[in-house]
């Protein structure tokens, strides 16, 4: 071939593996909540934003949780650790708590700051000796 291209004839399948990372949709998850005695101070639960954006400079995320319903004397910190005495006024049994993961991610479009926002929300049972 004088212009420098030339043909090939192709047997055969040739397969290669290419690496893909799916990201995980954003939400929380945490381990299972074993039943809590009332007036007696729960063993911390660290619960986990899925799906964070990751990020470096000049990127930020930053990932805050919150309560959204907590039984009486139960808190979450920002950084999502689920802790406190259930009151002992309570009566036994099955409650319901929800807390919510924000995240704002903040990006550098040109000369301008661009936030990115995303939320999920998490209700899970607490049993309540």
């Amino acid at each position: 071939a004088e212009d420098g291209i030339r043909d090939y004839k192709v047997t055969g399948v040739q397969t290669c593996a290419l690496p893909i990372s799916i990201p995980q949709p954003f939400g929380i998850r945490y381990r299972a909540l074993g039943p809590v005695t009332r007036g007696v101070p729960s063993t911390p639960v660290q619960l986990v934003a899925l799906g964070v954006t990751p990020s470096s400079a000049p990127l930020s995320t930053v990932v805050k949780f919150k309560k959204v319903s907590l039984l009486k004397g139960l808190r979450v910190t920002p950084g999502g650790v689920l802790s406190g005495t259930p009151s002992a006024k309570l009566a036994p049994g099955n409650y319901t708590l929800t807390v919510s993961v924000g995240e704002v991610v903040t990006t550098l479009v040109g000369t301008h700051r661009v936030k990115e926002r995303a939320s999920a929300t998490r209700t899970f049972t607490l049993v309540i000796d």
